[in-house]
């Protein structure tokens, strides 16, 4: 309310409202003036010669002095500020000791500058920072990780010079050289070891190639061996879509080097196998020695395997009873003569014989006979077969096993045995000779 100089009791000096004379005041004293409120009239604003202080808080839009301005947005001046803390976005802010530095040597654009003692600092000059490039002239160490975060073709580029010694990129252990990737003068690319270590190449964290540094060998496939049977050792199979040359040997399946191409593998396993646009399995050959074309074979040379020979045999018995089959000639004998036997030229053995009679046979045994040399007709049984020839006019096959086999030299004769007269008959024997034992 504002002051009435016409109601109540006037005093000259101090100002006291009249409805609370003791807590509402209005001091004047030597050069001040202070404002007094509250139980006991407790200062809150006074105003002398050297300031103006309050005891509360004092509020306004704007706080202004010759060169500070303060107000809702900010806190300005050109004079210094103290404080005891200072706060930025909650967060005090410590003080931190600054280094006053007196000296400033080679000095330069856009030099990056270091400490060369408490006093000096200098401009490196082949330390450089453009706002966009960083660049160092000389060697730089770097302890610990780097990493590198770009979108441009190149992350890291290294300028080579032509020099075969230099090596680009070293790898040291323990402070002695140990690889090294590099470029020599006529731009080829080397990726050495320093010792007899490997090189590996990964993938899919499995080892793929790997160089053998000891041997000067390669592994490639599916790697787990730490040591190669020949210069090049593919582990796992292999694909060659072009032609492929061998100077020396070529070992498929194993270490078996007995000739230019070597194949090893099981009895089971096809060892060969080979197809044509219209034939499969033109050619094969498997582990147990057998080998099977599908077309023509030709040899312009001399061929030795296991052939069969065939001989044809024709007789009318007119009764039960054995006889011996003659040989180039049509007849039998009830004993063996020499129109009853034939000279083996190698060794061998009888597949089966076939016989057909016009007459049912009945039980019916068919024998192989053989002499040694020195003897004159054939003797020995080395097998018989029985089969009951029960129809006429059909033919039955008297298979034999390997008891039925001969040697080189000896001679072989076939005897027949019906229990009832078979008519006319015609036997076929299918005979094996070994072209590749003496003879």
């Amino acid at each position: 309310m504002a002051y009435n100089s016409n109601k109540g009791n006037q005093h000259t000096g101090d100002i006291q409202f009249e409805g609370d004379p003791n807590d509402t005041q209005i001091d004047f004293e030597n050069d001040s003036i202070k404002l007094k409120t509250g139980t006991g009239a407790v200062t809150r604003l006074e105003v002398n010669n050297n300031h103006v202080s309050a005891s509360g808080n004092v509020s306004g839009s704007a706080f202004y002095s010759a060169n500070t301005v303060m107000n809702e947005v900010h806190v300005s001046s050109s004079l210094n500020i103290s404080g005891s803390d200072f706060y930025a976005s909650g967060v005090k802010l410590e003080p931190t000791p600054l280094t006053s530095y007196t000296n400033a040597t080679a000095e330069g654009s856009p030099r990056l500058v270091t400490s060369t003692n408490s006093s000096t600092i200098n401009g490196q000059a082949n330390l450089t920072f453009d706002g966009s490039n960083l660049k160092l002239n000389g060697s730089g160490h770097i302890t610990g990780s780097l990493e590198l975060t770009g979108s441009g073709q190149s992350l890291l580029t290294l300028h080579t010079r032509d020099e075969d010694s230099l090596k680009e990129i070293a790898f040291l252990k323990d402070g002695n050289p140990a690889a090294a990737i590099q470029i020599n003068s006529a731009e080829h690319l080397f990726i050495e070891n320093e010792n007899t270590k490997d090189i590996i190449l990964r993938t899919n964290n499995q080892n793929a190639l790997r160089i053998i540094g000891s041997q000067r060998r390669v592994i490639v496939g599916n790697v787990s061996r730490t040591a190669a049977n020949a210069q090049l050792d593919v582990e796992g199979s292999a694909i060659v879509s072009g032609s492929l040359t061998a100077t020396t040997t070529v070992a498929v399946g194993g270490n078996h080097l007995d000739g230019v191409l070597n194949i090893s593998g099981s009895t089971a396993e096809t060892l060969i196998s080979a197809k044509s646009d219209t034939a499969q399995n033109a050619f094969t050959l498997k582990g147990n020695g057998d080998v099977s074309i599908s077309g023509s074979l030709t040899v312009t040379g001399s061929l030795r395997a296991k052939q069969l020979h065939i001989t044809t045999h024709k007789w009318a018995p007119g009764s039960g009873g054995r006889v011996y089959l003659r040989f180039n000639v049509t007849g039998s004998d009830g004993a063996a003569g020499d129109d009853n036997k034939m000279i083996a030229p190698y060794n061998g053995k009888l597949i089966k014989v076939m016989v057909r009679g016009t007459a049912a046979g009945g039980s019916t045994d068919v024998a192989l006979h053989t002499a040694p040399s020195e003897t004159q007709n054939v003797g020995t049984i080395e097998e018989a077969i029985t089969r009951n020839m029960a129809g006429a006019n059909v033919s039955y096959t008297f298979t034999f096993t390997s008891a039925a086999s001969y040697t080189a030299g000896e001679i072989v004769g076939l005897s027949v045995v019906p229990s009832d007269d078979p008519g006319s008959v015609v036997a076929t024997a299918i005979w094996e000779f070994d072209e590749n034992s003496a003879g």
